[in-house]
Protein backbone atom coordinates (compact mmCIF):
# COMPACT_ATOMS: atom_id res chain seq x y z
CA UNK A 1 0.00 0.00 0.00
CA UNK A 2 2.34 2.48 0.57
CA UNK A 3 4.62 2.09 -2.20
CA UNK A 4 1.36 2.45 -4.29
CA UNK A 5 1.26 5.44 -2.14
CA UNK A 6 4.68 6.60 -3.10
CA UNK A 7 4.66 5.66 -6.71
CA UNK A 8 1.00 8.23 -6.95
CA UNK A 9 2.75 10.87 -5.23
CA UNK A 10 5.68 11.08 -8.03
CA UNK A 11 3.32 11.03 -11.03
CA UNK A 12 1.26 13.79 -8.91
CA UNK A 13 4.61 15.59 -8.85
CA UNK A 14 5.23 15.25 -12.93
CA UNK A 15 1.67 15.91 -13.68
CA UNK A 16 1.97 19.41 -11.21
CA UNK A 17 4.73 20.33 -13.14
CA UNK A 18 3.35 20.18 -16.71
CA UNK A 19 0.43 21.46 -15.32
CA UNK A 20 1.40 24.62 -13.96
CA UNK A 21 4.28 25.14 -16.70
CA UNK A 22 1.48 25.10 -19.71
CA UNK A 23 0.82 28.81 -18.91
CA UNK A 24 4.74 29.73 -19.55
CA UNK A 25 4.92 28.57 -22.87
CA UNK A 26 4.84 32.22 -24.15
CA UNK A 27 8.42 32.90 -22.92
CA UNK A 28 9.03 30.69 -25.90
CA UNK A 29 7.17 32.89 -28.21
CA UNK A 30 3.74 33.59 -29.88
CA UNK A 31 4.40 30.77 -32.88
CA UNK A 32 2.39 27.94 -33.36
CA UNK A 33 5.03 25.50 -32.17
CA UNK A 34 5.90 27.16 -28.99
CA UNK A 35 3.05 25.63 -26.97
CA UNK A 36 4.31 22.23 -28.27
CA UNK A 37 7.97 23.18 -27.32
CA UNK A 38 7.02 24.01 -23.78
CA UNK A 39 4.70 21.57 -23.35
CA UNK A 40 7.57 19.13 -24.47
CA UNK A 41 10.19 20.35 -22.22
CA UNK A 42 7.53 20.20 -19.03
CA UNK A 43 7.48 16.73 -19.70
CA UNK A 44 10.77 16.40 -19.82
CA UNK A 45 11.41 18.16 -16.50
CA UNK A 46 8.66 16.07 -14.88
CA UNK A 47 10.32 12.77 -15.62
CA UNK A 48 13.67 14.23 -14.23
CA UNK A 49 11.92 14.80 -11.12
CA UNK A 50 10.05 11.64 -10.74
CA UNK A 51 13.48 9.63 -11.68
CA UNK A 52 14.91 11.60 -9.52
CA UNK A 53 13.33 11.36 -6.40
CA UNK A 54 13.28 7.65 -6.75
CA UNK A 55 16.45 7.04 -7.13
CA UNK A 56 17.28 9.85 -3.84
CA UNK A 57 15.02 7.31 -1.98
CA UNK A 58 17.17 4.80 -3.13
CA UNK A 59 20.39 5.76 -3.03
CA UNK A 60 19.95 7.09 0.48
CA UNK A 61 18.07 3.36 2.09
CA UNK A 62 21.27 1.67 0.41
CA UNK A 63 24.24 3.42 2.17
CA UNK A 64 22.42 4.99 4.74
CA UNK A 65 23.56 2.41 7.93
CA UNK A 66 20.67 0.68 8.42
CA UNK A 67 18.27 1.75 5.73
CA UNK A 68 14.90 3.80 6.33
CA UNK A 69 12.33 3.00 9.07
CA UNK A 70 9.98 3.24 6.76
CA UNK A 71 8.93 1.58 3.50
CA UNK A 72 9.75 3.55 -0.09
CA UNK A 73 9.47 2.45 -3.82
CA UNK A 74 10.57 -1.05 -4.42
CA UNK A 75 12.12 -1.66 -7.95
CA UNK A 76 12.65 -5.12 -9.91
CA UNK A 77 15.87 -6.75 -10.96
CA UNK A 78 15.34 -9.00 -14.08
CA UNK A 79 17.08 -12.16 -15.43
CA UNK A 80 17.67 -10.55 -18.83
CA UNK A 81 17.86 -13.89 -20.44
CA UNK A 82 14.46 -15.24 -19.05
CA UNK A 83 12.73 -12.58 -17.78
CA UNK A 84 12.25 -13.34 -14.29
CA UNK A 85 11.28 -10.20 -12.37
CA UNK A 86 12.60 -10.19 -8.40
CA UNK A 87 11.25 -7.35 -6.03
CA UNK A 88 13.40 -5.69 -4.09
CA UNK A 89 12.21 -2.95 -1.78
CA UNK A 90 14.96 -0.59 -0.23
CA UNK A 91 13.61 -1.12 3.27
CA UNK A 92 16.42 -4.09 3.07
CA UNK A 93 13.32 -6.58 2.83
CA UNK A 94 13.68 -9.13 -0.41
CA UNK A 95 10.26 -10.30 -1.79
CA UNK A 96 9.95 -12.69 -4.36
CA UNK A 97 6.32 -14.55 -5.89
CA UNK A 98 6.31 -17.79 -4.66
CA UNK A 99 6.55 -19.23 -8.46
CA UNK A 100 9.83 -17.69 -9.60
CA UNK A 101 13.38 -18.93 -9.38
CA UNK A 102 16.14 -17.10 -7.69
CA UNK A 103 16.44 -14.12 -5.00
CA UNK A 104 18.96 -11.25 -5.67
CA UNK A 105 19.47 -9.24 -2.54
CA UNK A 106 21.95 -6.24 -3.68
CA UNK A 107 25.60 -6.16 -1.73
CA UNK A 108 27.19 -3.32 -3.24
CA UNK A 109 26.21 -0.51 -5.80
CA UNK A 110 27.16 -2.63 -8.30
CA UNK A 111 27.03 -6.32 -7.45
CA UNK A 112 24.36 -9.29 -5.98
CA UNK A 113 24.00 -12.44 -4.21
CA UNK A 114 21.91 -14.95 -5.03
CA UNK A 115 20.39 -16.34 -1.90
CA UNK A 116 17.41 -18.34 -2.46
CA UNK A 117 15.73 -20.85 -5.16
CA UNK A 118 11.93 -21.55 -5.37
CA UNK A 119 10.61 -25.26 -5.81
CA UNK A 120 9.76 -24.44 -9.48
CA UNK A 121 13.09 -24.85 -11.46
CA UNK A 122 14.81 -28.18 -12.33
CA UNK A 123 17.32 -26.52 -14.40
CA UNK A 124 19.13 -23.53 -13.01
CA UNK A 125 21.11 -21.19 -14.37
CA UNK A 126 22.32 -17.93 -12.60
CA UNK A 127 23.09 -15.31 -14.85
CA UNK A 128 26.33 -13.34 -14.54
CA UNK A 129 24.73 -10.12 -14.93
CA UNK A 130 21.21 -8.88 -13.33
CA UNK A 131 19.37 -5.63 -15.11
CA UNK A 132 16.81 -2.96 -12.86
CA UNK A 133 13.56 -3.33 -14.23
CA UNK A 134 12.77 0.35 -13.34
CA UNK A 135 15.99 1.82 -12.58
CA UNK A 136 18.71 2.12 -15.06
CA UNK A 137 20.94 -0.14 -12.90
CA UNK A 138 22.98 -3.51 -13.85
CA UNK A 139 24.52 -5.55 -11.17
CA UNK A 140 26.95 -8.51 -11.42
CA UNK A 141 26.32 -11.69 -9.54
CA UNK A 142 29.58 -12.51 -7.19
CA UNK A 143 28.04 -14.57 -4.19
CA UNK A 144 25.71 -17.65 -3.36
CA UNK A 145 24.61 -17.47 -0.03
CA UNK A 146 22.44 -17.93 3.12
CA UNK A 147 20.48 -15.53 4.00
CA UNK A 148 18.39 -14.15 6.92
CA UNK A 149 15.81 -11.60 5.33
CA UNK A 150 13.16 -10.76 7.72
CA UNK A 151 9.61 -11.43 8.53
CA UNK A 152 6.26 -11.75 6.68
CA UNK A 153 4.46 -8.54 7.08
CA UNK A 154 0.70 -9.45 6.89
CA UNK A 155 -0.56 -5.39 5.58
CA UNK A 156 2.11 -6.46 2.11
CA UNK A 157 0.69 -7.92 -0.89
CA UNK A 158 -0.46 -11.38 -0.40
CA UNK A 159 1.53 -12.65 -3.19
CA UNK A 160 4.50 -11.77 -1.77
CA UNK A 161 6.57 -13.40 0.91
CA UNK A 162 9.39 -12.21 3.18
CA UNK A 163 12.37 -15.25 3.05
CA UNK A 164 13.60 -15.63 6.63
CA UNK A 165 16.89 -17.82 7.19
CA UNK A 166 16.55 -18.86 3.63
CA UNK A 167 18.76 -21.43 1.65
CA UNK A 168 18.84 -22.29 -1.61
CA UNK A 169 15.16 -24.37 -1.34
CA UNK A 170 15.32 -26.14 -5.04
CA UNK A 171 13.53 -29.12 -3.97
CA UNK A 172 13.22 -30.26 -7.72
CA UNK A 173 16.24 -28.65 -9.35
CA UNK A 174 18.70 -31.40 -10.78
CA UNK A 175 21.27 -29.24 -11.99
CA UNK A 176 22.66 -25.81 -11.48
CA UNK A 177 24.98 -23.56 -13.50
CA UNK A 178 27.41 -20.89 -12.18
CA UNK A 179 28.66 -18.16 -13.89
CA UNK A 180 32.23 -17.07 -14.37
CA UNK A 181 31.68 -14.35 -11.92
CA UNK A 182 30.34 -16.22 -8.73
CA UNK A 183 33.83 -15.92 -6.27
CA UNK A 184 31.87 -16.82 -2.65
CA UNK A 185 29.66 -19.74 -2.43
CA UNK A 186 28.23 -20.84 0.68
CA UNK A 187 28.18 -24.62 0.88
CA UNK A 188 25.11 -24.27 3.00
CA UNK A 189 23.43 -22.52 0.67
CA UNK A 190 22.44 -26.12 -1.20
CA UNK A 191 21.91 -27.84 1.98
CA UNK A 192 17.80 -28.78 0.73
CA UNK A 193 18.76 -29.78 -2.55
CA UNK A 194 18.31 -32.91 -2.20
CA UNK A 195 17.13 -33.97 -5.95
CA UNK A 196 20.60 -32.15 -7.15
CA UNK A 197 22.21 -33.92 -9.38
CA UNK A 198 25.24 -31.80 -10.60
CA UNK A 199 26.78 -28.85 -10.67
CA UNK A 200 28.12 -26.82 -13.51
CA UNK A 201 30.47 -23.87 -13.36
CA UNK A 202 31.92 -21.76 -16.44
CA UNK A 203 35.10 -22.28 -18.00
CA UNK A 204 35.94 -18.58 -17.40
CA UNK A 205 35.23 -18.32 -13.44
CA UNK A 206 38.57 -17.87 -11.63
CA UNK A 207 38.14 -19.48 -8.14
CA UNK A 208 35.60 -22.94 -9.09
CA UNK A 209 35.84 -25.30 -11.31
CA UNK A 210 33.46 -28.59 -12.37
CA UNK A 211 34.66 -31.96 -12.06
CA UNK A 212 32.21 -35.13 -13.08
CA UNK A 213 29.31 -32.79 -11.90
CA UNK A 214 31.06 -31.83 -8.73
CA UNK A 215 32.27 -28.23 -7.59
CA UNK A 216 36.05 -28.19 -7.01
CA UNK A 217 38.05 -25.00 -5.49
CA UNK A 218 40.51 -24.32 -8.56
CA UNK A 219 43.50 -22.67 -5.71
CA UNK A 220 43.31 -25.04 -3.26
CA UNK A 221 42.63 -28.07 -5.92
CA UNK A 222 40.18 -29.42 -3.45
CA UNK A 223 36.74 -31.09 -3.74
CA UNK A 224 34.41 -29.05 -1.96
CA UNK A 225 30.84 -30.16 -2.51
CA UNK A 226 29.52 -32.79 -4.05
CA UNK A 227 25.88 -33.03 -5.24
CA UNK A 228 23.27 -35.05 -2.49
CA UNK A 229 21.67 -37.33 -5.59
CA UNK A 230 25.44 -38.42 -7.18
CA UNK A 231 24.36 -42.10 -7.11
CA UNK A 232 26.79 -45.11 -7.85
CA UNK A 233 30.69 -44.95 -7.91
CA UNK A 234 32.31 -41.91 -8.16
CA UNK A 235 36.13 -41.53 -9.49
CA UNK A 236 37.52 -38.61 -8.18
CA UNK A 237 39.73 -36.42 -10.80
CA UNK A 238 43.73 -36.66 -10.00
CA UNK A 239 44.24 -32.72 -10.10
CA UNK A 240 42.51 -33.08 -6.68
CA UNK A 241 44.85 -32.54 -3.57
CA UNK A 242 42.26 -32.66 -1.03
CA UNK A 243 38.53 -33.63 -0.23
CA UNK A 244 36.85 -30.95 1.61
CA UNK A 245 34.82 -30.65 4.93
CA UNK A 246 31.16 -32.58 4.22
CA UNK A 247 32.10 -33.06 0.64
CA UNK A 248 30.21 -36.13 0.07
CA UNK A 249 28.08 -35.05 2.82
CA UNK A 250 24.66 -37.23 3.10
CA UNK A 251 24.94 -38.70 -0.44
CA UNK A 252 22.73 -41.71 0.20
CA UNK A 253 22.93 -43.11 -3.32
CA UNK A 254 27.05 -43.27 -3.36
CA UNK A 255 28.06 -46.88 -3.44
CA UNK A 256 31.86 -46.20 -4.11
CA UNK A 257 34.46 -43.74 -4.30
CA UNK A 258 37.91 -43.83 -6.18
CA UNK A 259 40.32 -41.36 -4.79
CA UNK A 260 43.31 -40.59 -6.23
CA UNK A 261 47.32 -40.64 -5.34
CA UNK A 262 47.08 -36.95 -5.74
CA UNK A 263 44.62 -36.77 -2.62
CA UNK A 264 46.76 -35.99 0.82
CA UNK A 265 43.75 -34.91 2.90
CA UNK A 266 40.18 -36.15 3.65
CA UNK A 267 38.29 -33.50 5.88
CA UNK A 268 36.01 -33.85 8.39
CA UNK A 269 32.22 -35.28 7.66
CA UNK A 270 33.47 -35.94 4.15
CA UNK A 271 31.96 -38.96 3.79
CA UNK A 272 29.65 -38.66 6.71
CA UNK A 273 25.90 -40.39 6.14
CA UNK A 274 26.94 -42.27 2.89
CA UNK A 275 24.86 -45.14 4.09
CA UNK A 276 25.26 -47.10 0.58
CA UNK A 277 28.85 -47.00 0.63
CA UNK A 278 30.42 -50.31 0.60
CA UNK A 279 33.94 -49.94 -0.65
CA UNK A 280 36.37 -46.86 -0.36
CA UNK A 281 40.50 -47.53 -1.24
CA UNK A 282 42.49 -44.76 0.36
CA UNK A 283 45.88 -44.37 -0.96
CA UNK A 284 49.23 -43.90 0.85
CA UNK A 285 49.21 -40.48 0.35
CA UNK A 286 47.04 -39.78 2.55
CA UNK A 287 48.29 -38.10 6.06
CA UNK A 288 45.07 -36.98 7.67
CA UNK A 289 41.53 -38.57 7.87
CA UNK A 290 39.25 -36.09 9.52
CA UNK A 291 36.72 -36.24 12.11
CA UNK A 292 33.11 -38.03 11.18
CA UNK A 293 34.93 -38.58 7.90
CA UNK A 294 33.08 -41.62 7.52
CA UNK A 295 30.43 -41.56 10.45
CA UNK A 296 26.93 -43.60 9.45
CA UNK A 297 28.81 -45.36 6.28
CA UNK A 298 26.73 -48.67 7.46
CA UNK A 299 27.52 -50.23 4.18
CA UNK A 300 31.03 -50.36 4.75
CA UNK A 301 32.26 -53.28 5.43
CA UNK A 302 36.07 -53.20 5.29
CA UNK A 303 38.43 -49.55 5.45
CA UNK A 304 42.19 -50.12 5.05
CA UNK A 305 44.15 -47.16 6.56
CA UNK A 306 47.97 -46.16 5.16
CA UNK A 307 50.54 -46.39 6.86
CA UNK A 308 50.84 -42.25 6.37
CA UNK A 309 48.20 -41.61 8.66
CA UNK A 310 49.82 -41.22 12.32
CA UNK A 311 45.98 -40.57 14.62
CA UNK A 312 42.72 -41.99 13.87
CA UNK A 313 40.41 -38.89 14.95
CA UNK A 314 37.93 -38.67 16.94
CA UNK A 315 34.53 -40.57 15.39
CA UNK A 316 36.24 -41.25 12.31
CA UNK A 317 34.42 -44.77 11.43
CA UNK A 318 31.53 -43.92 14.02
CA UNK A 319 28.44 -46.13 13.93
CA UNK A 320 29.77 -48.23 11.09
CA UNK A 321 27.20 -50.89 11.46
CA UNK A 322 28.25 -52.95 8.52
CA UNK A 323 31.94 -52.78 9.48
CA UNK A 324 34.06 -56.31 10.01
CA UNK A 325 37.53 -55.78 9.75
CA UNK A 326 40.02 -52.60 10.20
CA UNK A 327 43.60 -52.65 9.13
CA UNK A 328 45.39 -49.81 12.03
CA UNK A 329 49.45 -49.75 10.78
CA UNK A 330 52.41 -49.13 13.24
CA UNK A 331 52.57 -45.72 12.07
CA UNK A 332 49.41 -44.64 14.05
CA UNK A 333 50.05 -44.00 17.94
CA UNK A 334 46.82 -42.45 18.85
CA UNK A 335 43.03 -43.49 18.41
CA UNK A 336 40.72 -40.71 18.82
CA UNK A 337 37.39 -40.48 21.34
CA UNK A 338 34.95 -42.48 19.30
CA UNK A 339 36.53 -43.70 16.41
CA UNK A 340 35.31 -46.94 16.52
CA UNK A 341 31.87 -45.84 18.02
CA UNK A 342 29.13 -48.49 17.46
CA UNK A 343 30.63 -50.28 14.86
CA UNK A 344 28.38 -53.56 15.38
CA UNK A 345 29.88 -55.71 13.35
CA UNK A 346 33.75 -55.09 14.40
CA UNK A 347 34.73 -58.62 15.49
CA UNK A 348 38.16 -58.38 16.17
CA UNK A 349 41.16 -54.98 16.35
CA UNK A 350 44.38 -55.48 16.46
CA UNK A 351 46.20 -52.38 18.06
CA UNK A 352 49.46 -52.06 16.62
CA UNK A 353 52.79 -51.33 19.11
CA UNK A 354 52.82 -48.10 17.70
CA UNK A 355 49.48 -46.51 19.83
CA UNK A 356 50.04 -45.31 23.25
CA UNK A 357 46.99 -43.94 23.70
CA UNK A 358 43.56 -45.00 23.43
CA UNK A 359 40.61 -42.07 23.59
CA UNK A 360 37.43 -42.02 25.41
CA UNK A 361 34.38 -44.28 23.74
CA UNK A 362 36.92 -45.06 20.95
CA UNK A 363 35.31 -48.88 21.12
CA UNK A 364 32.37 -48.75 22.98
CA UNK A 365 28.85 -50.34 21.98
CA UNK A 366 31.21 -52.75 19.79
CA UNK A 367 29.33 -55.59 20.74
CA UNK A 368 30.19 -57.80 18.13
CA UNK A 369 33.90 -57.68 19.58
CA UNK A 370 35.15 -61.15 20.71
CA UNK A 371 39.01 -60.30 20.96
CA UNK A 372 41.21 -56.99 20.83
CA UNK A 373 45.05 -57.15 21.66
CA UNK A 374 46.23 -53.96 23.89
CA UNK A 375 49.86 -53.78 22.86
CA UNK A 376 52.70 -53.30 25.50
CA UNK A 377 53.30 -49.41 24.75
CA UNK A 378 49.75 -48.01 25.47
CA UNK A 379 50.04 -46.39 28.08
CA UNK A 380 46.27 -44.69 28.80
CA UNK A 381 42.83 -45.83 28.25
CA UNK A 382 40.09 -43.39 28.51
CA UNK A 383 37.08 -43.79 29.77
CA UNK A 384 34.58 -45.66 28.39
CA UNK A 385 37.08 -46.99 25.70
CA UNK A 386 35.42 -50.65 25.52
CA UNK A 387 32.61 -50.10 27.48
CA UNK A 388 29.51 -52.19 26.29
CA UNK A 389 31.60 -54.25 24.29
CA UNK A 390 29.35 -57.14 25.37
CA UNK A 391 30.99 -60.48 22.76
CA UNK A 392 34.81 -59.34 24.82
CA UNK A 393 35.29 -62.57 26.71
CA UNK A 394 38.98 -61.63 27.97
CA UNK A 395 41.44 -58.51 28.28
CA UNK A 396 44.91 -58.04 29.34
CA UNK A 397 46.22 -54.99 30.48
CA UNK A 398 50.05 -54.79 29.88
CA UNK A 399 52.47 -53.24 32.56
CA UNK A 400 52.97 -50.36 29.88
CA UNK A 401 49.16 -49.12 31.20
CA UNK A 402 49.50 -46.44 34.09
CA UNK A 403 45.86 -44.77 33.89
CA UNK A 404 42.60 -45.86 32.76
CA UNK A 405 39.31 -43.85 32.74
CA UNK A 406 35.94 -44.52 34.55
CA UNK A 407 33.52 -47.54 32.86
CA UNK A 408 36.33 -48.13 30.78
CA UNK A 409 34.78 -52.05 29.81
CA UNK A 410 31.59 -51.41 31.56
CA UNK A 411 28.80 -53.94 31.00
CA UNK A 412 31.39 -56.18 28.80
CA UNK A 413 28.68 -59.38 29.87
CA UNK A 414 31.11 -62.32 27.98
CA UNK A 415 34.17 -61.24 29.89
CA UNK A 416 35.26 -64.11 31.82
CA UNK A 417 38.95 -62.84 32.97
CA UNK A 418 41.29 -59.37 33.23
CA UNK A 419 44.65 -59.41 34.12
CA UNK A 420 45.94 -56.07 35.52
CA UNK A 421 49.70 -55.21 34.62
CA UNK A 422 51.86 -54.07 37.32
CA UNK A 423 51.81 -50.10 36.42
CA UNK A 424 48.30 -49.22 36.98
CA UNK A 425 47.73 -47.73 41.21
CA UNK A 426 44.24 -47.65 40.75
CA UNK A 427 40.94 -48.53 39.27
CA UNK A 428 38.90 -46.33 38.89
CA UNK A 429 34.32 -45.97 39.27
CA UNK A 430 32.51 -48.66 37.38
CA UNK A 431 35.83 -50.10 35.35
CA UNK A 432 34.42 -53.55 35.32
CA UNK A 433 30.59 -52.82 36.89
CA UNK A 434 28.64 -54.97 34.82
CA UNK A 435 30.88 -57.77 33.98
CA UNK A 436 27.99 -60.46 34.74
CA UNK A 437 30.32 -63.35 33.49
CA UNK A 438 33.50 -62.80 35.23
CA UNK A 439 35.05 -65.29 36.69
CA UNK A 440 38.69 -64.42 37.48
CA UNK A 441 40.65 -61.30 38.23
CA UNK A 442 44.17 -60.62 38.55
CA UNK A 443 45.18 -57.31 40.32
CA UNK A 444 49.17 -55.92 39.51
CA UNK A 445 51.51 -55.14 41.94
CA UNK A 446 50.90 -51.42 42.05
CA UNK A 447 46.87 -51.16 42.16
CA UNK A 448 46.74 -49.48 45.56
CA UNK A 449 43.05 -48.67 45.38
CA UNK A 450 39.57 -49.70 44.18
CA UNK A 451 36.58 -47.56 43.57
CA UNK A 452 33.35 -48.60 45.23
CA UNK A 453 32.13 -49.58 42.03
CA UNK A 454 35.00 -50.54 39.85
CA UNK A 455 33.34 -54.57 40.26
CA UNK A 456 29.64 -53.56 41.27
CA UNK A 457 27.30 -56.45 39.92
CA UNK A 458 29.82 -58.96 39.01
CA UNK A 459 28.20 -62.27 41.13
CA UNK A 460 29.93 -64.87 39.01
CA UNK A 461 33.97 -64.15 40.02
CA UNK A 462 35.00 -67.12 41.18
CA UNK A 463 39.02 -66.39 42.13
CA UNK A 464 41.06 -62.80 43.02
CA UNK A 465 44.44 -62.60 42.75
CA UNK A 466 46.35 -59.67 44.21
CA UNK A 467 50.07 -59.78 43.85
CA UNK A 468 50.26 -56.26 46.43
CA UNK A 469 52.24 -56.70 49.09
CA UNK A 470 50.03 -53.95 50.66
CA UNK A 471 45.86 -54.73 50.23
CA UNK A 472 44.70 -52.34 47.83
CA UNK A 473 42.39 -49.82 49.84
CA UNK A 474 38.48 -49.19 49.21
CA UNK A 475 35.17 -49.61 51.42
CA UNK A 476 33.54 -52.92 51.84
CA UNK A 477 31.04 -52.03 48.94
CA UNK A 478 33.70 -53.28 46.27
CA UNK A 479 33.65 -56.75 46.45
CA UNK A 480 29.69 -56.51 47.57
CA UNK A 481 28.39 -58.40 44.73
CA UNK A 482 31.41 -61.16 44.88
CA UNK A 483 30.90 -64.30 47.14
CA UNK A 484 33.32 -64.27 50.04
CA UNK A 485 34.33 -67.70 50.36
CA UNK A 486 35.97 -67.76 46.96
CA UNK A 487 40.12 -68.32 46.64
CA UNK A 488 41.52 -65.43 47.28
CA UNK A 489 45.78 -65.30 46.70
CA UNK A 490 47.55 -63.01 47.66
CA UNK A 491 51.42 -62.48 48.62
CA UNK A 492 52.48 -64.98 51.52
CA UNK A 493 53.67 -62.50 54.03
CA UNK A 494 50.50 -59.90 53.48
CA UNK A 495 47.62 -62.45 54.08
CA UNK A 496 47.33 -60.88 58.00
CA UNK A 497 47.38 -57.37 56.37
CA UNK A 498 44.58 -58.19 53.79
CA UNK A 499 42.60 -60.09 56.56
CA UNK A 500 42.50 -56.88 58.57
CA UNK A 501 41.81 -54.72 55.80
CA UNK A 502 38.18 -52.94 55.96
CA UNK A 503 38.14 -53.76 51.44
CA UNK A 504 39.51 -57.34 51.80
CA UNK A 505 38.03 -58.26 55.82
CA UNK A 506 35.21 -60.06 54.48
CA UNK A 507 36.79 -62.91 52.37
CA UNK A 508 37.63 -66.37 54.69
CA UNK A 509 39.48 -68.09 51.94
CA UNK A 510 42.87 -66.74 51.18
CA UNK A 511 45.39 -68.45 49.88
CA UNK A 512 49.10 -67.71 49.38
CA UNK A 513 50.61 -66.42 46.38
CA UNK A 514 54.01 -66.82 45.00
CA UNK A 515 55.63 -64.21 42.88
Amino acid sequence: MLTFVYRLLLISLYFLVVYFGIPFYKMFGTKWYSFYLWFGLCMIIGLMLYWGVLCLFFYIARFRRGGLKYSIPSFFIEDPKKDIPLKYGIDKHIRAPLDKAMFFPVLTSSTVMVCGFSNSEENICIPEIVKGKLLPFSYKVTSIKVCSLGRHDSNEDPLWIDLLDTRMDGLNARSITIPGSVTFIDLESFYYCNRLAAINVSDENPKYKSTDGMLCDKISNTLIYCPKDKNGSVTIGNTVSSIGNRAFFNCKGLTGVVIPDSVSTIGSDAFHGCEHLTGVVIPDAVTSIGWHAFADCRSLTSVNIPTSVTTIEGYSFESCSGLTSVTIPNSVTSIEASAFFDCLGLTSVNIPTSVTSIGRSAFENCSGLMSVNIPDEVKNISPSAFRNCSSLTSINLPDSVKSIGNSAFEVCRKMEEVTIGDSLTGIPKSTFKGCSSLKKVVLGKSVSSLSNTSFSGDTAVAMIVSKNTVPPTGTAIVWASVSKSIPVYVPCSSIDAYKSSVCWSGFTNFKPLNI
